[in-house]
């Protein structure tokens, strides 16, 4: 009986870690890319596409242009991966497909990393961005049925720590 109890009170220790993990992952990555009001301000002040410029200004329509296209392309890249990641989840497993999202996060964020002010990287590396934070946003929820009593209240800590990731990017002003 003891060790039914231990065993008991390990899994409901074990599915909060779950669920708090999941609720960083949401806020810290999911929506990222919803904090474009307070990035673009920074990308243009760091001269991202500048060179799309004619004169020594750091910001002209073509420029703009190009910024909106990161921004278009990141939060289509977001609605069409949780298209894609479905089927893996129930191909594979919700941890593999977890696994591949933060995976496209993390080198979306190494070519950020990389990018020059001119280079398409930012494009391509926002564009994973967008399609990562999708299917981390996804992969997110089947965590709520660890919550047999509770799974409205599992499901709502995820889907508001969602919409509070784009809060995050004021970090970098």
């Amino acid at each position: 009986m003891l060790a039914s109890l231990s065993s008991t009170i390990a899994k409901v220790q074990n599915r909060w870690v779950f669920l708090i993990l999941a609720c960083l992952h949401q806020f810290l990555l999911a929506g990222f890319i919803f904090g474009w009001g307070t990035l673009l301000p920074i990308l243009k002040s760091e001269g991202v596409f500048s060179g799309q410029c004619k004169d020594a200004e750091n910001t002209c329509d073509a420029a703009d242009s190009k910024l909106n296209l990161m921004f278009t392309l990141a939060t289509i890249a977001l609605s069409f991966g949780t298209v894609l990641v479905g089927p893996i989840m129930d191909h594979f497993s919700v941890w593999v497909a977890r696994m591949i999202s933060i995976g496209l996060f993390a080198i979306g964020c190494l070519l950020l990393g990389q990018a020059s002010s001119n280079s398409n990287l930012w494009i391509v590396g926002f564009t994973l961005l967008g399609f990562g934070g999708g299917c981390i946003q996804l992969t997110a929820f089947p965590v709520a049925g660890l919550f047999n009593e509770s799974k409205s209240l599992a499901t709502s800590l995820v889907a508001g720590t969602f919409a509070a990731s784009p809060t995050v990017s004021l970090l970098f002003e």
